[in-house]
């Protein structure tokens, strides 16, 4: 999940300045989240 969420950082940080920093975390944590909850829902 950690390893999900740096990639989809720092995909994001470059395109973005640092001030958009909070708004890419909090976006990638739901998507990573997301698909995390996705992956478990699909196992069970």
């Amino acid at each position: 999940m950690l390893k999900g969420m740096l990639n989809c950082m720092f995909s994001k940080l470059y395109i973005t300045k640092m001030h958009g920093a909070v708004l890419i975390l909090s976006m990638c944590t739901f998507k990573v989240m997301n698909k995390e909850v996705v992956d478990l829902l699909v196992k069970v």
